[in-house]
């Protein structure tokens, strides 16, 4: 059997103001991203691309980022309601079929 370390999820806590790994993991990409962008602007003159047109790349992820994590999450929950739906009308439909059989 495998052991798997517990590591707890959260980095580092200022009261109730907690960082988790994956925030933390965000934060780092996200400045990755603009870090990266920025040398690849100054270094490759043929790079047709500008600080600003960086930018604002930069502020649509963040808007495709955060809507489409609220859509999955929505579409997630929605399919597991209809799932469960469906799941007890498959129950009930093989309860009546058990009366009707015996």
């Amino acid at each position: 059997m495998l052991i798997h370390p517990q590591i707890d999820p959260v980095v580092f806590a200022l009261g109730p103001l907690k960082v988790h790994w994956y925030g933390l993991m965000y934060f780092i990409g996200f400045l990755s991203f603009i870090h990266l962008g920025k040398k690849q602007i100054a270094t490759r003159p043929w790079f047709n691309l500008s600080e600003k047109m960086l930018d604002d790349i930069f502020s649509l992820e963040q808007l495709a980022l955060s809507l489409a994590e609220d859509l999955v999450t929505f579409y997630f929950i929605s399919l597991c309601i209809i799932l469960h739906i469906w799941m007890q009308y498959l129950h009930f439909g093989r309860v009546v079929c058990h009366f009707m059989v015996d």
